[in-house]
């Protein structure tokens, strides 16, 4: 039977969402934002006339796995492998502090020597393994499992809580604090399997979520508009958007940061929901995209394609693109502009932090899966917020709401 489900946030958790229910069911789908894709952003330098050029403000890359969710989301979509294009890997780490960890007087950063940087690298990916396949508490904080790596404190905080303060938005100090579990996600690799190289599709990360959306045929897609209210009437979950509009509906999906979800919730209604919610906390990061060279060593030889610069309690990233049209930069921007010229494009993101605190809150949140028929996708039902992990929270979602879409089945088909 036919279902009314509204869905709040066009990310790429609430479109999957969508598709996957609209063969099913009645959808109505609200982003706030003009265009859909969440945390897909990608900048078009202008005069190339080559999106492969393109450069990602938002999600940087996917692993090419062919057997991930996104790959088979992307097969599903008509995305074969032509479609999709390697990137090159490579980090410089660059410190300001000595090879006994005291903070230089001078401005300029220093490259840490390669030999450094690549042993924190896998050590943390070792490790990261370990505490994966060895099923370590989320809730074990990463500061007591890197006590057992190998190298100099001077090393740990510049090469390895560099990763997640970066990643973040956080102090370096801070990311001793996150989960050890969560943080390693991101970088656990199976020493006794192939290292799984990194892609994107060749029009930029943004065209999967544009792509996605053209194949909403059933579903309705508003744009600009966003969720103002929830309450229960009828049963089910009565939604008032903000242009006035109200949805009597039978379900309702949330793809929505964790503050904006708690905001539109009645507490009348839904405190059990709001609780955990509210230990959800964020971090801003902005990116921005330039031709400044200030944040890149003077020796372009020593260039990389990400370079991570560890400066006082932060680290940033810089992404480098070289194009037909010149040098671009992607850097995460804490203070200051990158450097003469301003940028050619910005973005901004919350970043939310996975610490014990936020994964037991977590755990609360998804007992209360479809309570009242309020249902939660993306980041806020994930331990860490990565592409493959928003495209199963969807899934999860389509599991309860439409168990025999045929969609659902084709996507999931081997599995």
């Amino acid at each position: 039977m036919d279902m009314r489900v509204a869905i709040a946030g066009a990310g790429i958790a609430g479109l999957t969402a969508a598709w996957l229910l609209e063969d099913s069911h009645d959808v109505v789908l609200l982003e706030k934002r003009a265009q859909p894709g969440g945390n897909l952003r990608t900048f078009y330098p202008p005069g190339t006339g080559r999106v492969p050029e393109a450069v990602e403000l938002g999600v940087r890359e996917v692993p090419s796995a062919p057997d991930s969710m996104v790959m088979r989301l992307a097969g599903e979509l008509g995305m074969d492998r032509g479609h999709w294009q390697p990137l090159p890997s490579g980090r410089l780490l660059l410190s300001d502090r000595d090879g006994q960890g005291r903070r230089r007087t001078a401005d300029a950063l220093e490259p840490v020597p390669r030999e450094v940087a690549v042993r924190a690298v896998a050590l943390m990916a070792e490790h990261a393994y370990r505490w994966k396949s060895g099923r370590l508490g989320w809730e074990v904080p990463l500061r007591e499992m890197v006590r057992d790596f190998d190298l100099p404190d001077w090393v740990r905080e510049v090469a390895v809580y560099s990763l997640p303060a970066a990643t973040f938005g956080c102090t370096l100090d801070e990311a001793g604090a996150l989960s050890a579990r969560a943080v390693g996600e991101l970088y656990a690799e199976d020493p006794s399997a192939p290292a799984v190289a990194g892609c994107r599709p060749r029009g930029g990360m943004q065209s999967l979520a544009r792509r996605l959306a053209s194949r909403l045929f059933r579903a309705e897609l508003a744009l600009g508009t966003a969720l103002r209210s929830v309450r229960l009437r009828g049963g089910g979950p009565e939604v008032t958007d903000t242009d006035g509009c109200r949805y009597r509906t039978d379900a309702l999906v949330l793809a929505v940061p964790a503050d904006e979800a708690a905001r539109t919730l009645s507490p009348h209604f839904f405190s059990p929901a709001r609780a955990p919610l509210a230990s959800y906390a964020y971090r801003p990061l902005l990116y921005q995209v330039h031709r400044s060279t200030c944040r890149m060593p003077v020796d372009r030889r020593l260039w990389a394609p990400t370079t991570m610069s560890v400066h006082g309690a932060r680290a940033e990233t810089t992404d480098w693109h070289p194009t037909s049209d010149g040098d671009l930069f992607v850097s995460q921007i804490s203070s200051g502009a990158p450097g003469p010229g301003g940028p050619l494009a910005s973005a901004s993101f919350r970043t939310l932090q996975p610490t014990p605190g936020m994964l037991r809150a977590q755990r609360k949140l998804l007992a209360l899966q479809g309570d009242d028929g309020v249902f939660f996708a993306g980041h806020v039902t994930t331990p860490v917020n990565t592409l493959e992990n928003a495209l199963g929270s969807a899934v999860a979602v389509a599991r309860r709401l439409a168990p025999r879409s045929r969609r659902l089945a084709r996507l999931l088909a081997d599995t």
